[in-house]
C-alpha cells in the first residue's frame, strides 16, 4: 500500500482463498475441513471442550498459528484475559510473522494508549506491505483486521484524516465485513463524542439574543372577513394546494388581494393563541406560509414592512408557524422582495431581538442575488461590510450580538468570494462574537476564501407553483426520514481470523482509492465541512 498526496494505491494482491498458506502452516485437509467448526466453537464462552480440542490439535499441528489464535480466543471468550494474552505471546514467539498475534498484541498496547510499542509491533506506516515486505499477496480477512485496527490506532492518536483514508478503503474492500462494521461503528462513535464534547464547549462560548418581542394576548377567535373568499382555502390544514387555487388567487385584483395576504399573516399574530390552544400535538398550519410565498410571488414591496414585523415576533410564534420553513425555504421569500429593498433588509439585519435563523435566511437570500445577477458585487459588499461594521460597533448588552447568527452570515460571504471583507470579519473574530463551530476559525477562511463566489452554492428559485409541486414535497420526505443505529462492537476481544472450508482460489483487483470528502459534511452532526470538523 502506497500513500499519495490524492489516492491510496494498494500494490500487492488480495484473495479470499484462506488456505493459500496452509502449506506453510502444515495445514491438510483434514484440518482445513474442521476449521469453520473451530473458528465458531472458539468464540463460544459456554463450550467446555473446545480447549482441551485445541490443545490436542496444537500438538498434532505445532506449525499452525492460527489453533493457537483460537485458543488464545477460546480463553479471551471464558473471561480468561491473563491466559489469553500468555497464548498469544507464546504465538509470537513461536511464529513471529504471524499477523493475528501481533495484531493482538498491538490491541493489549493501544488499550494502554502506549503507542510507542504500538508502533514498535505494526510499523509507523502502518502498512501490512511495510510490516511484511517479502509478501504479494494477502488474504482478505488478513487486510480487513488490519485496516481495522489501523483505523483504531489513527482515531486515538487523532489522526482522523488518515483514520478516514483507511476507512475508506476498508469499505470498498469488503463492505459487508464485520470488521468494516466495527471500524464505522468506532469511526462514528468517536466523531459523535468529539461533536458532543465541541458543541458543548460552543455553548459555552455562544451569545444569544432575546427575542423579546411578545405575542399579543387576546381572545380573538374569529377568522378575518376576506375581499376574495378563495383566500379561505389556504386555511385548510395540509402543505399541498391545488394548483388550480393558486392561479385563481394570482389572477385576483391585486390591490385587494395584496391586502387579503397581508390579513393572513396578522391573523397568524392575533389568533396565536386560538390556533396554539385548538391544535393536537404534532398538527401545524400552513396558512402564514402560503401568504408569505404568494405576496414574494407578487413581489409586494408594499407587504414587506408587515413580513418583517410578522418575522420579528419571540421565537415561539416563529417556531410554531414556520418552523423548517425558515431554515430551509424562508430565503426565497426575502430573496423575491430584496432587490428593491436592500436598505430596509440591512437595517433589519441589524435590528436587535430578531430570531437567529430569520436573520440567517435573509442573509442567504442576499448572497444569492449575486448568484441569480441581481446585484453587483460592488453592491454586495457595500451591504455586507456595513452589516458586519453594525456589529462590530454593538456589546453584547445590546440584544444584537448573535454569535450563530454572525457564523451563517461569514459563510454566506465565504460561498461568494467577498475578500475585501476579511478585516472586518477578523474584528467580529477578535471580540469572540462568531460562532466558529459553524463558519471555522479566522485562518480556516483565509484558506478557504476565493475572490470569487463559488458556484456550487447557487441555489434554484423556484415559482411558487414549483414550490408546491416539488418543495414541499422534498421537505416532508426529508422530516420523515428515519436514522439508521449501528451496532456496538467490543474492540477488545482478540483478532479473530477466519478459516472456512477450502475455496477455488479468487484474486481480489487491487484497490485505488480517491481521498475521502474533506469536503462533505461531517458526520458528526455540527452542520460543518469534514475538512473544518473532526478531521482536525
Amino acid at each position: 500500500m502506497k500513500l499519495k498526496s490524492e489516492q491510496i494505491e494498494i500494490t500487492y494482491e488480495i484473495t479470499s482463498d484462506s488456505s493459500f498458506q496452509d502449506e506453510k502452516y502444515g495445514i491438510d485437509k483434514a484440518l482445513s475441513i474442521q476449521m469453520a467448526d473451530l473458528y465458531y466453537q472458539a468464540q463460544d464462552g459456554k463450550n467446555n471442550k473446545i480447549i482441551a480440542k485445541l490443545t490436542e490439535l496444537i500438538i498434532e499441528y505445532p506449525k499452525a498459528p492460527i489453533l493457537k489464535n483460537y485458543l488464545s480466543i477460546a480463553y479471551n471468550a471464558k473471561g480468561i484475559l491473563s491466559k489469553s494474552i500468555e497464548i498469544n505471546n507464546w504465538i509470537l514467539a513461536e511464529h513471529p510473522d504471524y499477523l493475528f498475534g501481533k495484531i493482538n498484541l498491538a490491541h493489549h498496547y493501544l488499550d494502554k494508549s502506549d503507542f510507542k510499542k504500538v508502533e514498535e509491533i505494526m510499523g509507523k506506516e502502518m502498512d501490512i506491505k511495510a510490516l511484511f515486505p517479502e509478501r504479494n499477496l494477502f488474504h482478505v480477512g488478513e487486510v480487513t483486521s488490519f485496516l481495522s485496527f489501523a483505523i483504531n490506532y489513527f482515531i486515538k492518536i487523532k489522526d482522523m484524516e488518515a483514520a478516514a483514508i483507511r476507512l475508506q478503503i476498508l469499505e470498498q474492500l469488503a463492505p459487508n465485513h464485520p470488521d468494516t462494521t466495527a471500524a464505522i461503528a468506532r469511526m462514528m462513535g468517536y466523531l459523535l463524542e468529539k461533536g458532543a464534547r465541541r458543541l458543548d464547549e460552543e455553548q459555552k462560548l455562544k451569545i444569544i439574543v432575546d427575542t423579546n418581542k411578545l405575542i399579543p394576548e387576546n381572545d380573538v377567535k374569529i377568522p378575518p372577513v376576506f375581499n376574495h373568499p378563495v383566500i379561505n382555502e389556504l386555511y385548510k390544514d395540509a402543505h399541498e394546494i391545488n394548483q388550480s387555487i393558486i392561479k385563481e388567487i394570482l389572477a385576483l385584483p391585486r390591490e385587494t388581494l395584496v391586502a387579503d395576504l397581508e390579513a393572513v399573516l396578522n391573523d397568524a399574530v392575533n389568533r396565536y393563541d386560538y390556533f396554539y390552544d385548538k391544535s393536537p400535538e404534532d398538527t401545524f398550519f400552513y396558512f402564514p406560509i402560503h401568504a408569505l410565498l404568494l405576496l414574494a410571488e407578487l413581489k409586494s414591496d408594499s407587504s414587506l414592512p408587515l413580513i418583517l414585523d410578522t418575522l420579528s415576533y419571540e421565537t415561539d410564534l416563529i417556531e410554531f408557524w414556520f418552523d423548517g420553513f425558515t431554515t430551509e425555504d424562508l430565503w426565497l421569500v426575502f430573496f423575491k422582495l430584496a432587490p428593491n429593498n436592500l436598505d430596509t433588509l440591512k437595517r433589519f439585519l441589524l435590528k436587535p431581538a430578531v430570531d437567529t435563523y430569520v436573520k440567517a435566511a435573509l442573509s442567504t437570500a442576499i448572497a444569492q442575488l449575486l448568484f441569480h445577477k441581481q446585484v453587483t458585487k460592488e453592491q454586495l459588499v457595500h451591504f455586507y461590510r456595513e452589516v458586519l461594521e453594525g456589529f462590530t460597533k454593538a456589546s453584547k448588552n445590546d440584544n444584537l450580538i448573535d454569535s450563530d447568527l454572525l457564523g451563517f452570515i461569514i459563510t454566506d460571504i465565504i460561498e461568494t468570494g467577498l475578500v475585501e471583507l476579511l478585516p472586518t470579519m477578523k474584528v467580529l473574530f477578535k471580540k469572540g462574537y462568531v460562532n466558529e463551530g459553524i463558519c471555522g476559525s479566522y485562518q480556516d477562511i483565509l484558506d478557504e476564501v476565493a475572490s470569487v463566489y463559488k458556484p456550487e452554492f447557487k441555489k434554484e428559485v423556484f415559482t411558487v407553483f414549483q414550490y408546491y409541486d416539488d418543495v414541499i414535497a422534498a421537505w416532508v420526505k426529508e422530516y420523515e426520514r428515519t436514522e439508521i443505529l449501528r451496532r456496538k462492537y467490543n474492540t477488545e476481544a482478540p483478532t479473530l481470523e477466519t478459516h472456512p472450508q477450502k475455496q477455488q482460489e479468487e484474486k481480489v483487483t487491487p484497490i485505488i482509492s480517491n481521498k475521502v470528502g474533506r469536503n462533505d459534511p461531517c458526520p458528526c452532526g455540527s452542520g460543518k465541512k469534514y475538512k473544518k470538523c473532526c478531521i482536525e
